[in-house]
């Protein structure tokens, strides 16, 4: 599995060397140090160390991801286009929601893997807003 994973990012690295140049932080679930190390360890023995890094993303409470993505939306300072990113509307779609309104933690790996990598990009955006969205 790491050697696979080494090998799509090590082969998007070729693909776009400004990939290469700039270095990419990989966030990956925080709960996975074992998985982590195993990619760090690998990047370094591939010589991928130099511009490969993986790293434990922060986790935040559902509803603060929410709220950043729906404010940056509101802003205008974040879109995604839903065509490109099946899994992720297909699970923005079906989206699960507990009585207390809170989004219900089930079938959300793509919407998971947004809120995580982009998670400093969000606090930034939204950084000195007001959260209240209403007008």
């Amino acid at each position: 599995m790491c050697a696979d994973i080494l090998d799509m990012y090590i082969k998007y690295s070729y693909q776009y060397p400004k990939l290469r140049q700039q270095g990419m932080k990989i966030y990956v679930d925080y709960s996975a140090t074992a998985i982590i190390e195993l990619l760090n360890d690998e990047a370094r023995q591939r010589g991928a160390d130099k511009f490969l890094h993986f790293q434990a993303c922060v986790k935040y409470p559902i509803k603060q991801r929410i709220d950043h993505f729906t404010l940056a939306m509101k802003l205008r300072k974040f879109f995604l286009v839903f065509d490109n990113f099946p899994d992720l509307t297909r699970e923005l779609q079906n989206s699960q929601y507990g009585d207390n309104g809170e989004r219900l933690d089930i079938n959300d790996h793509s919407i998971n893997a947004k809120e995580y990598a982009l998670a400093f990009v969000m606090r930034n955006l939204t950084r000195g807003f007001d959260f209240a969205f209403e007008e």
